[in-house]
């Protein structure tokens, strides 16, 4: 009755291994820089990530 699920929990402990560590647009080259632009752009402070 459950087969599915078992499937289901060893499809994502394979992706599990594949995933990264790091999200957002961070991860990317330059992807501080972008961030800190992004916030000069959109508020009115000057604060660092």
């Amino acid at each position: 009755m459950f087969e599915a699920y078992g499937t289901l929990i060893l499809y994502f402990e394979a992706l599990k291994s594949k995933a990264k560590t790091k999200d957002g647009i961070c991860k990317l080259p330059d992807g501080d820089d972008f961030y800190q632009y992004q916030l000069s752009e959109n508020t009115i402070t000057d604060y660092t990530p």
